[in-house]
This record gives C-alpha cells, structure tokens and sequence, in this order.
C-alpha cells in the first residue's frame, strides 16, 4: 500500500475503512438533522388556532405557526411534522428549520397554539 493510500485508510474497531468511509459512517450514525433524537410516530402535535394572540414571538416562531397552520386537520405525527417544516428551508439559513422548531417549541406550547404528548 503506497503512502498515500495509507494516509486515506484509518483503523476503526479493527477494521481498515477509507476516510470516505468513516465520514459516511459517522453521518449515518448521527441524527443531529433531527435534533439528537429518534423521531417518534406516535408523538402527535395538535395545533391550537385559539392560541394566545397577543403572545411575542420572534420572526422564526411566527414562520413556524404559519407552516403549522397549513396542516391538514391541523394535527400530524412527529415523522410527518418533521418532513413539512424541514420542507421549509426560508426559516433559516444557517440552522436547521428542525432545529427551530424544537427550539420555538416551548414557547408555542406555553402560548398555546401547540400541544403534544410525550
């Protein structure tokens, strides 16, 4: 094996994987896209249009009620909830739209125009 192919092949538990390898590895085994967490089919979210109206949100957090507000039924399971806001890329440019919502999440809660059980 010629240096340079030795400089790509890094040993991990005892098995000799390319660096394209590992890095495809290390992205699979990470769910950061979903927020650390395995999604759950059975957390359903309910969206409230009786929510507090006078509530401070932030630009994002009203971005996030609009998508939320569009459901059909106005209810989903966290699996579907997860595929329509990472749909919506405009929340955000450098985060995850995911990301923001699981942020925003208490205070839409707290304001009541979410719930969810756990």
């Amino acid at each position: 094996m010629s240096n340079e192919m030795k400089k790509n092949v890094v040993e991990t538990k005892g098995v000799a994987m390319s660096a394209q390898q590992v890095l495809e590895a290390i992205k699979a085994a990470n769910v950061r896209e979903t927020g650390g967490k395995e999604l759950k089919a059975t957390r359903i979210y309910k969206v409230a249009l009786t929510g507090d109206a006078s509530a401070k949100l932030a630009p994002q957090a009203i971005k996030l009620l609009e998508i939320l507000f569009s459901l059909k039924n106005l209810t989903a399971n966290e699996v579907e909830l997860f595929e329509i806001i990472e749909s919506h890329k405009e929340i955000s440019k450098k985060q995850s739209p995911w990301l923001i919502f699981q942020y925003y999440r208490k205070v839409l809660v707290e304001a009541g125009f979410l719930s969810y059980n756990k």
